[in-house]
């Protein structure tokens, strides 16, 4: 279960692609979501299952060395 926290559900969904949980983060994804990086810029919800989901489930590690709350989050 993805908390309700913010900062906590960003790191649960760092967790769960590590882990292969796409189920959890399918449900934590809104229909509208868009994701964008350096090298992905303005994937929707598929485009970012279908680009950047093949990695996930490798165990992956990660560390949250600053992570900061920016912004209104409309379903919390």
């Amino acid at each position: 279960m993805l908390s309700d926290d913010r900062l906590e559900r960003a790191r649960d969904m760092y967790r769960a692609f590590a882990s292969g949980d796409r189920a959890a983060v399918e449900r934590c994804l809104a229909d509208d979501f868009s994701f964008s990086s350096p090298l992905d810029v303005g994937l929707d919800r598929a485009g970012h299952f279908e680009r950047c989901w093949p990695g996930a489930g490798r165990g992956q590690q990660f560390e949250f060395v600053r992570m900061v709350q920016s912004g209104e989050d409309r379903d919390l």
